[in-house]
C-alpha cells in the first residue's frame, strides 16, 4: 500500500470522528465517545492492514464489517458467547438495544441521557459510516462523494439542536474534507503526463509542472474562500423571526428589545413554519431537578378550530400578597394533595410581556420586585410590569399511578374544592363538528382491557391514561407541518374540522395532540382544559436551563377526582419528553376488581379508524400490513414516475451496448475484431470529450492521443498497444496473427483510466448519451 493510501485512510477516519463530534451537544455526557473512537480506529487499522497485502476492495469491506460487528458486541455486552463474542441470541439482544435507543429518542429532547441503547446505536452507525467513507476515499478514489455521508452524520446534530451549531464544529470538518480532495486529486495531478488543453497558437506555453502548480494554488485559494464565505454569510444573516408564536401559540413584536406574549386566540389548523432560537429566560431549580413546563396562559373555550384564552388580568395594588407569604394550593386542586415544594430562580427574562409571566404551576409564592397575583380560577401568575429576575416556589405532587389508579384519592362525587371546575360548562364542551369521531375514537380507546391497565375502569384517571397513551403510540407522528387533506376529505369537497382531520391523519404538533386529548376526555365527562407555555428548556453545563421561543408548548390538564387539575402529556416524547411521574404508564398491568379481560390482552392498544365502530381493540398490524400502508397513492405515483425515468435513462446505454456487441459479432476475422474494438474505443473517448481527427493513420493517432489525453503511464501503454494492433490489422499481410482478446483488455484499461480524468458531468453524459446509441455504431 502506498504512503498516499495511508494518509487518505487516516484523514478519512479523522473526518468521521469530527463529523460525529457535534453529537455531544445532543447528549448529557460523553460516555459515547470512547466506543465510537475505538470502532472508527478499528475500521482504519483493518483497512490499512488488508490493503498493505493487496486484498480486494470487497474483501476489505467485508472484513471491516465483521470487525465492527465483533467490536460493537464486545464494547456493549451484546455477545453471550465465550469472551463476550456474538452468539445465537445476538440478533435479539441488538434489537432490544436499538429499541431502547428508540425509546430514548422519542422520550427526551436534547440533551438526552446517553443510555446503553443510544451509545450502541452511535457506535454502530459511526462504524458503518467509517467503512463507507474509507471505501469511497481509498478504494473508489471518490473523496468528493465521501462528503455526502460525512454531511449526513453532521446534519444529525444540526437538525436536532434547538440553536445553530457554532462554526467550530463546521470548520474542522470542511477543512478535513478539503484536505482529502487535495491529497487525492493532487496525487492525480502529479501523475498527469500532459494537460487537457487545446493546441496553443503561441509558442510561449508554460510547461506541465508550472500549469499544475498554478492550478493547484488557485484551487486551494478558491476552496478556502468558499469555506470562509459559508461561515461568514451564516454569521451575517439575521435571526429571522419564527412563526411558531405568531401563527401558532402566541404573538411577537419586533419593537424595542422584542417582547413575546401569547395571544387570546390560537388557531390549531395552522402549520408551524420555523423554530425561533431566541432565549426567553434562564432558570435553575433549588434541588437541581427538571421543572415542569412553565405555564403562561390557559384556554377552556374551543370555537371553530380556535382556542379562546382565559383573560390574564394584571394585579391590583391592593391584591399584592405580603412579601414572603406562601399561598395555599389554588382553587381546583385538593387542599390535602401530597406534594413537595421546589423553588425556581428565573433570570434574563427580557422578552415576556406583562401581565403574562412564565412560571411552574401550581405556584405557592413569587419573589419579585414587581406587583404580582395568582389568579383564583386558573392558578396562573401575572405581574404588573416586566420582571427580569424573579423566583417562584411551586408544588410538585408526589402521587403515584397506583394511588390514582386505585381511586384512593376520592370518588366521582362532587368535591368541595371543585366548584370552579364543575360550575363552568365550558370545561365539558366538545367541538360539535368533531363530536361524532371524537366519541367513537374515545369509545374504542377506552376498551375495558386498555382501561384496566391503569386502575379502576370507571375512574377518571384510568380513562385519562388510556386517552393519553393513544396519541403517544407509534401510529401518530409529531410534525410542525400538518398533513394534507385525505382522499375521503377531498372527495367530500368540504374543509374538515381540525380535530377530525388530526384524528384521521394522526399528524400534528403539541396543540393538535393536546386538543384531541381534551375533546376525548370531555366526551367521557372529564373536565379538561389546555395550558400554553414553555418546556423547561435545555440543560447547560453550569446546571441552568435556557428556555427559548422554540420551546413554546401546549399540554392538557384534566380534572381528576380527589386530586383536581392534573397535567398530562399526550405529545410524543421526542418533543415534550416523558409524561409526569403520576402519568407514566405502569410496566405491568394494574390489578383491578374487574375480571372481564384476560391478562394476555391487557396491553393491546386500540387503533381506531374512521369507519370501524366496534369497541374491541384491534391487533397490531404486521410487517406486510405496514408495508401496504406505506404505499399511499402519492408515494405509488412518485415511485412509478421514478421507475419510468430510470427505464428511459437506461434505453440509450442498453442500445449502445447492443450495438457494440453486434459490431463485434459481425467481425469475421481477428483483424476485423481488432478494428471493431478500436471503433468502440474511439466512440467512448469521443463521448468523454476527446474525439480523433479524421484522416490520421494509427501511428499519427498515437501521437495525437499521447499529446492531448490525460492518461497515466498504464493507460498510455495500453493505448499504444491498441493502436499498434490496429496498424497491424490494417496493413499487415493477410493471415498475419492478431490478438482481439488482448486488445479488448487494453481497451478497457484505456477507457477506465481516461474516464477518471474527466469531470462527473462528462462521465454521466458519456454513460447516458453514448455515441453508439445514436445510429452511428454500424
Amino acid at each position: 500500500m502506498t504512503r498516499a493510501h495511508l494518509r487518505e485512510t487516516a484523514l478519512s477516519s479523522l473526518a468521521v470522528v469530527v463529523a460525529a463530534w457535534p453529537i455531544g451537544t445532543l447528549l448529557r455526557d460523553s460516555s459515547w465517545t470512547g466506543p465510537m473512537l475505538l470502532v472508527v480506529g478499528l475500521v482504519a487499522l483493518v483497512g490499512a492492514g488488508l490493503r498493505s497485502v493487496r486484498a480486494p476492495a470487497w474483501g476489505v469491506v467485508l472484513t471491516q464489517l465483521l470487525a465492527v460487528s465483533i467490536a460493537v458486541c464486545l464494547l456493549h455486552d451484546l455477545g453471550s458467547g465465550p469472551g463476550g463474542l456474538p452468539w445465537t441470541d445476538v440478533g435479539s439482544r441488538l434489537v432490544d438495544r436499538l429499541e431502547e435507543a428508540g425509546r430514548t429518542i422519542r422520550s427526551y429532547a436534547a440533551p438526552a441521557p446517553a443510555t446503553r441503547g443510544l451509545v450502541t446505536l452511535i457506535s454502530l452507525l459511526t462504524g458503518l459510516v467509517a467503512i463507507l467513507v474509507d471505501h469511497l476515499v481509498v478504494a473508489r478514489r471518490a473523496a468528493t462523494v465521501a462528503g455526502f455521508p460525512l454531511l449526513v452524520v453532521y446534519l444529525v446534530s444540526v437538525v436536532n439542536t434547538p440553536v445553530a451549531l457554532p462554526a467550530v464544529y463546521f470548520l474542522p470538518l470542511a477543512l478535513l474534507w478539503l484536505l482529502l480532495l487535495v491529497e487525492q486529486h493532487g496525487s492525480q495531478l502529479r501523475r498527469w503526463a500532459t494537460l487537457a488543453a487545446a493546441p496553443s497558437r503561441s509558442s510561449n506555453v508554460d510547461d506541465a509542472a508550472t500549469v499544475v502548480s498554478r492550478f493547484s494554488g488557485r484551487s486551494r485559494a478558491v476552496a478556502v474562500a468558499v469555506v470562509l464565505a459559508a461561515v461568514g454569510i451564516q454569521a451575517l444573516l439575521p435571526d429571522l423571526p419564527t412563526r411558531f408564536l405568531s401563527e401558532g401559540l402566541g404573538r411577537q413584536e419586533q419593537a424595542g428589545r422584542g417582547t413575546l406574549s401569547f395571544t387570546s386566540d390560537v388557531d390549531i389548523t395552522r402549520s408551524l413554519g420555523s423554530r425561533d432560537p431566541r432565549p426567553v429566560l434562564t432558570l435553575r431549580t433549588s434541588d437541581g431537578s427538571e421543572p415542569p413546563p412553565l405555564a403562561v396562559t390557559m384556554a377552556k373555550q374551543y370555537v371553530d378550530g380556535h382556542w379562546r384564552m382565559i383573560p390574564t388580568p394584571p394585579p391590583a395594588d391592593q391584591a399584592q400578597p405580603a412579601p414572603g407569604r406562601t399561598l395555599g394550593l389554588p382553587d381546583g386542586i385538593a387542599p390535602d394533595l401530597p406534594h413537595r415544594s421546589v423553588t425556581a430562580r428565573v433570570s434574563d427574562n427580557t422578552v415576556m410581556r406583562p401581565p403574562q409571566l412564565a412560571a411552574p404551576v401550581p405556584a405557592l409564592s413569587v419573589g419579585a420586585d414587581v406587583p404580582w397575583r395568582r389568579d383564583a380560577t386558573t392558578g396562573l401568575v401575572s405581574v404588573g410590569r416586566a420582571a427580569e429576575d424573579y423566583s417562584v416556589s411551586y408544588a410538585v405532587p408526589t402521587l403515584t399511578p397506583a394511588q390514582l389508579g386505585g381511586g384512593t384519592r376520592g370518588s366521582a362525587s362532587q368535591q368541595p374544592y371543585a366548584t370552579s371546575a364543575y360550575d363552568d360548562t365550558d370545561y365539558l364542551d366538545v367541538d360539535p363538528a368533531s363530536r361524532e369521531l371524537v366519541d367513537r375514537t374515545a369509545q374504542e380507546v377506552l376498551s375495558l382491557a386498555e382501561v384496566e391497565r391503569y386502575g379502576t375502569p370507571d375512574g377518571a384517571y384510568a380513562k385519562a391514561m388510556a386517552i393519553q397513551q393513544y396519541p403517544r403510540s407509534p401510529s401518530f407522528i409529531y410534525s410542525l407541518t400538518l398533513a394534507p387533506l385525505t382522499e375521503d376529505e377531498r372527495r367530500r369537497g368540504v374543509e374538515p374540522d381540525a380535530v377530525s382531520h388530526f384524528l384521521r391523519t394522526r399528524r400534528g404538533y403539541c396543540t393538535q395532540f393536546s386538543t384531541a386529548m381534551v375533546m376525548m376526555a370531555r366526551s367521557q365527562g372529564i373536565p379538561a382544559r389546555v395550558v400554553f407555555g414553555f418546556l423547561p428548556g435545555s440543560l447547560q453545563p453550569d446546571g441552568t436551563r435556557v428556555v427559548r421561543a422554540a420551546d413554546a408548548h401546549a399540554w392538557p390538564e384534566l380534572f381528576i377526582d380527589g386530586v383536581g387539575w392534573t397535567r398530562f402529556e399526550p405529545t410524543p416524547g421526542g418533543r415534550a419528553g416523558l409524561p409526569p411521574a403520576w402519568a407514566t404508564p405502569p410496566t405491568a398491568p394494574t390489578a383491578s376488581t374487574s375480571t372481564a379481560a384476560p391478562t394476555t390482552t391487557s396491553t393491546a392498544r386500540p387503533r381506531p379508524t374512521e369507519t370501524d365502530t366496534t369497541p374491541a381493540a384491534e391487533a397490531e398490524p404486521g410487517a406486510l400490513d405496514r408495508l401496504r400502508g406505506w404505499f399511499t397513492p402519492a408515494r405509488t405515483l412518485t415511485l412509478g414516475l421514478l421507475l419510468v425515468a430510470a427505464i428511459a435513462l437506461a434505453v440509450a446505454p442498453l442500445r449502445a451496448a447492443r450495438a457494440r456487441q453486434r459490431r463485434l459479432a459481425r467481425a469475421g476475422t481477428p483483424a476485423a475484431a481488432v478494428e471493431a474494438h478500436w471503433t468502440s474505443l474511439a466512440e467512448q473517448l469521443h463521448d468523454l470529450g476527446l474525439g480523433p481527427p479524421t484522416g490520421l493513420t494509427p501511428r499519427a493517432l498515437a501521437g495525437h492521443y499521447d499529446r492531448y489525453a490525460l492518461l497515466p503511464d498504464d493507460g498510455k501503454r495500453a493505448l499504444t498497444r491498441v493502436l499498434s494492433a490496429v496498424e497491424r490489422a490494417r496493413y499487415a499481410p493477410p493471415g498475419a496473427p492478431a490478438s482481439p482478446r488482448q486488445v479488448a483488455a487494453d481497451v478497457q484499461v484505456v477507457r477506465r483510466t481516461f474516464a477518471r480524468t474527466r469531470s462527473w458531468p462528462q462521465r454521466l453524459r458519456a454513460v447516458l448519451l453514448p455515441t453508439a446509441a445514436r445510429g452511428r455504431a454500424d
